[in-house]
């Protein structure tokens, strides 16, 4: 299930209320809610409702129903609805929880550390920022172990050295063969184009104005590159690739 930042504090914010509140409403069967705080939570409740609408009607007609009922006319919490809504809500947290996990699956697991912190905190750009800088850091020490005449350069120059037309220096396939020729030439320009379209872009991130689809989207491309880096035929990896650990943050 994917979730926007802001959702998934709400989520949190009412899991932490009602986990809270969990044991006073559970020992104390007569549990005042005063009316202002009544009505935030329904407000919190009804913009969750509002945001899971298309995906789970069947819950949002529920949780909707429920959240009105949450105080008794007598100002007291009704303990059965309390437990309801909870358990509704620990479900959704449960589900939102198994997506953020398995979505990094697709996620080269050299950005599993500062990389992935900082998206989940909602620093998209930064997080693809990081992510660029390791992919770029990654074929800089590949360039100068392979390069009598090692330049440190980097971007469009960088990748225009090693995946030269004529003599590429990272083959990741039998270039003597059709389709094998077709597919370096893929990854050739998968290359080019994550230093025009993302590099560039993103020299100086953003995070106000990231989008959090689009920024995974980057980060998806640039764990295909890595992954097509650490799958080449030649040049060998180098001890420090091995396992990938030297790149991780």
């Amino acid at each position: 299930m994917e979730i926007s930042t802001e959702i998934k504090k709400d989520l949190d914010w009412l899991i932490d209320w009602f986990e809270r509140n969990g044991n006073i409403v559970r020992f104390q069967s007569l549990t005042p809610l005063p009316r202002k705080q009544f009505l935030y939570i329904c407000d919190r409740l009804s913009k969750f409702c509002f945001y899971i609408k298309n995906d789970y009607p069947e819950y949002h007609e529920r949780l909707f129903s429920l959240k009105n009922r949450l105080s008794l006319e007598s100002g007291l919490v009704n303990v059965s609805v309390f437990g309801r809504i909870s358990e509704i809500l620990l479900f959704f947290d449960m589900l939102t929880k198994n997506n953020l996990n398995s979505k990094w699956l697709y996620v080269h697991k050299s950005f599993y550390g500062k990389v992935k912190e900082k998206f989940i905190h909602g620093f998209y750009e930064s997080a693809v920022f990081d992510a660029t800088n390791l992919l770029m850091q990654r074929l800089k020490d590949i360039h100068k172990s392979i390069d009598d005449n090692y330049e440190d350069i980097d971007g469009a120059n960088l990748v225009g050295r090693l995946f030269s037309k004529d003599s590429p220096k990272i083959l990741f396939c039998d270039i003597t063969t059709k389709s094998g020729n077709d597919i370096q030439k893929g990854y050739v320009n998968l290359f080019h184009g994550w230093v025009a379209a993302i590099r560039n872009k993103i020299a100086h991130p953003n995070d106000n104005n990231a989008d959090e689809i689009i920024s995974f989207q980057e980060l998806t491309l640039i764990s295909m590159l890595m992954t097509a880096l650490d799958n080449r035929i030649s040049p060998s990896l180098l001890p420090e690739e091995i396992g990938n650990d030297v790149f991780q943050e």
